[in-house]
């Protein structure tokens, strides 16, 4: 299942309704025991029973289903997300609630789990880890089903069909400490999907000094795109929409793509604080860079290791900024064409590149840091 599904962390800090006749308000609460393990109900409101319930329990899994439990195995304060959906006949809606929970003291046995669809073996066949602490434990696993119980430290299950399941697994330690947690397992691997996204300041010579360019950079197969602008006006839609702000903030744009079984969202804070009166952002789709100047500028090489170079005229000096893929930027420098850029500090990983000629035209590309 695709943890990545849920970066809610980062994202989902509001609730939101998409182009829905009938809202589907998303609530939740909980309860704790001395173990570690919470269980959380969702209060969220029905309005059919296609309804889906998707959640994130801030320390590195997820759930699915009205009623969920996590154990977590150290204290401290989580962040737990619940995000409703619903696209009956009569609607389409998504909402999230968030609230962050304080898990004091853990007891002496805690159960939990991790799982992976074993891509060698047969269709729908999952592997499954136990996390579970304690000392002298006992395990007894439920499938949801209809098959026997398995008594393995870590087992693999094989499934009729894609699901959902049910699985749970039960600990008892000998000493009187029980405990039991459960997943719910389906196989969503056939269309995978996500969400992310770019905003930067256009600061190309002549561009209205409102406009904001933003970069989708999303990957799934037949998505719908809804877009959460933060200011309370009503939602955008397709992959490259334009929205305008009505004054100068910080605000909470999220994405939410969906296709195919597969749901995600992306967030960001953008500080929008130009000076003019209105605050615009243009998204766009990625592009390679090109027509940098009249000397046809490009990076290479891509990837690269420790150094970035700008294929163009030494005599021009080029503004590189390199973000990454949530809009931080990692470094900056001003470069002449054919002059190395020291990137030995960034970590390995997909970057995004804006490079600026000295006619203040500005390009985007995907870079690549070994």
């Amino acid at each position: 299942m695709k943890a990545k599904i849920f970066l809610f962390a980062m994202f989902l800090m509001a609730a939101f309704n998409i182009n829905a006749q009938v809202p589907c308000n998303a609530a939740f609460t909980y309860t704790t025991s001395p173990s570690g393990m919470v269980t959380f109900y969702s209060s969220s409101t029905t309005i059919s029973s296609s309804q889906t319930f998707n959640w994130s329990f801030g320390n590195g899994t997820a759930g699915f289903g009205p009623m969920v439990t996590c154990a977590y195995n150290t204290s401290g304060f989580y962040t737990v997300c619940l995000v409703v959906e619903d696209s009956s006949f009569m609607s389409v809606c998504i909402d999230s609630s968030c609230q962050t929970i304080n898990i004091p003291t853990v007891g002496a046995c805690a159960s939990s789990f991790t799982f992976a669809l074993n891509t060698s073996g047969p269709a729908n066949t999952f592997d499954f880890t136990n996390t579970s602490t304690g000392t002298g434990l006992s395990y007894m696993w439920y499938w949801g089903d209809g098959s026997p119980y398995e008594y393995t430290m870590n087992a693999s299950h094989t499934f009729a069909t894609a699901g959902p399941y049910n699985v749970s697994l039960s600990i008892d330690d000998g000493a009187g400490c029980t405990d039991s947690t459960w997943q719910v397992v389906y196989n969503s691997s056939g269309s995978p999907c996500n969400a992310n996204f770019f905003v930067y300041q256009d600061t190309a010579l002549g561009a209205p000094a409102s406009t904001y360019i933003g970069v989708n950079t999303s990957t799934g197969t037949g998505l719908t795109y809804t877009w959460i602008w933060g200011d309370a006006s009503p939602n955008g839609s397709g992959p490259y929409p334009s929205h305008t702000y009505p004054s100068p903030g910080t605000y909470n744009i999220c994405l939410v793509v969906a296709g195919g079984g597969c749901i995600d969202s992306f967030c960001i804070n953008q500080i929008i604080n130009k000076t003019a009166n209105m605050y615009s952002i243009n998204f766009a789709a990625p592009a390679g860079l090109s027509n940098v100047d009249n000397d046809q500028a490009t990076l290479y090489p891509n990837p690269a290791d420790d150094k970035l170079f700008i294929k163009g005229s030494n005599t021009t000096t080029y503004e590189v900024e390199i973000f990454n893929l949530n809009g931080s930027k990692m470094l900056s420098a001003f470069v002449k064409g054919n002059h190395p850029m020291n990137i030995t500090a960034l970590p390995a990983n997909l970057y995004m590149v804006k490079v600026t000629d000295k006619n203040g035209k500005s390009e985007f590309a995907k870079f690549m840091k070994q």
